[in-house]
């Protein structure tokens, strides 16, 4: 059954509205290094190391 992901800029408002923290796990996985620096700006508050 294939996984649908609920939008990352949707999460990033329903965690920080929940007064959540948002840490990123596994970067890269899913070769998504580039978006990084929008997800920053959107509320990402921090990211797993290597």
């Amino acid at each position: 059954m294939p996984i649908q992901y609920i939008d990352v800029f949707d999460a990033i408002r329903v965690i920080r509205k929940a007064g959540g923290v948002l840490v990123l796990a596994h970067p890269g996985q899913f070769n998504n290094c580039e978006a990084v620096t929008g997800w920053v700006a959107a509320g990402l508050d921090s990211k797993e190391l290597k």
